[in-house]
């Protein structure tokens, strides 16, 4: 349930997923405010395990 809420206040657009910006603004918030972009998108890709170029929950859940 905590990682639910969590993952639903990433998702600003409410889409149901997480893009790359959303991705990006949460884990410099809550995670490493000291990585690149290029690093995170890094992290991006290997969460994004379907490359569907979005984040879904169960993706969320598995990287945490």
């Amino acid at each position: 349930k905590a990682l639910r809420e969590v993952f639903d206040s990433i998702d600003v657009d409410g889409g149901g997923t997480l893009d790359l910006e959303e991705f990006t603004q949460a884990y410099r918030k809550l995670l490493f405010d000291d990585l690149t972009d290029r690093q995170i998108a890094l992290v991006f890709r290997d969460t994004d395990v379907d490359g569907s170029g979005e984040v879904d929950f169960e993706e969320f859940v598995e990287a945490m």
